[in-house]
């Protein structure tokens, strides 16, 4: 049973664990007095105040546990503070036994309470203590509770000892796996800057391969370009000299061609076809013309 209460709780927060472990605590040496309340002659309003606190304790210490609330209610101080002032009363001042009480009240209010919450409550518990103090001085109509009611002063000192003890070890027990929790989010923190760094890299070397192949690609377009113009310009001179050279044969034909009648198909059919060629020759100079004109 012992086994997954601790690891329920040591999966809650640091903070959460105080106030758990400090209820727990405080419950714990409550329930011995309210104990001793019942074996010995039982005096009822003594009784009544440690039945009171105990059930307090445990009711916040239930509620964190089982995260009902987030944190120790405001309330929660000044009701045991009350409690615990009433009972220290009752034990005749630090002449009593609830003077441990009231110190672990103080160290309560430190672990579980904010700073801002702290300032106020803290004068709070102060003056609350001195106000006790000065009541038991001047012998209030307030009786006080027989002095076989209360625990020894050196019972409460071991019961407070003890107490003591099993807080420090188990807040030991707390900061040494919070430390290897920190450790282990530090190594994995290192993990994984490790993999941005070499995603870094990579991607500087894909950055890399990319400007190499888009050089690559440009000089090629630039090559194929230089090829595309040298091969125009190759079919430009072709067409030219082609022309050129058709020119003067056409010139011929046609002068042959003049004096022919158009009697005969035959006649009129090599007039047509020497008229088509002299258009397409013409059309060809034209087209080369222009083509030096555009560039």
């Amino acid at each position: 049973m012992t086994v997954p209460v601790l690891h329920i709780l040591r999966q809650k927060d640091f903070e959460l664990q105080i106030w758990c472990v400090t209820m727990a605590i405080a419950a714990a040496r409550t329930l011995k007095a309210v104990v001793q309340d019942l074996t010995g002659a039982i005096y009822p309003s003594v009784l009544a105040i440690d039945v009171l606190i105990l059930c307090t304790f445990c009711v916040l210490g239930l509620l964190i546990y089982h995260n009902k609330i987030t944190r120790i209610p405001l309330a929660a101080g000044p009701i045991l503070l009350g409690l615990l002032i009433f009972s220290y009363v009752q034990f005749d001042g630090i002449f009593g036994t609830t003077e441990y009480n009231l110190m672990g009240l103080g160290v309560l209010f430190v672990l579980v309470y904010d700073y801002q919450t702290l300032r106020w409550l803290m004068v709070l518990y102060l003056l609350a203590i001195l106000g006790a103090n000065y009541y038991v001085r001047i012998e209030g109509p307030f009786e006080p509770a027989p002095a076989g009611s209360a625990s020894g002063t050196l019972d409460n000192f071991f019961t407070t000892l003890v107490a003591g003890l099993i807080l420090i070890l188990y807040f030991k027990d707390a900061l040494v796996r919070e430390s290897g929790r920190i450790l282990q989010l530090r190594k994995e923190l290192g993990r994984k800057v490790d993999i941005i760094t070499l995603q870094h890299q990579e991607l500087e070397r894909r950055k890399r391969q990319l400007h190499e192949a888009n050089a690559n690609l440009q000089a090629q377009i630039q090559e194929h370009t230089q090829q595309i113009v040298r091969q125009n310009k190759a079919i430009e001179d072709y067409m030219r000299l082609s022309s050129e050279s058709l020119s003067e044969p056409l010139r011929n034909i046609i002068a042959e061609t003049v004096g022919l009648r158009d009697d005969s198909f035959l006649e009129r059919q090599l007039k047509q076809e020497v008229s088509e060629l002299h258009i397409i020759v013409r059309n060809l100079r034209e087209d080369i013309k222009r083509h030096g004109d555009f560039k």
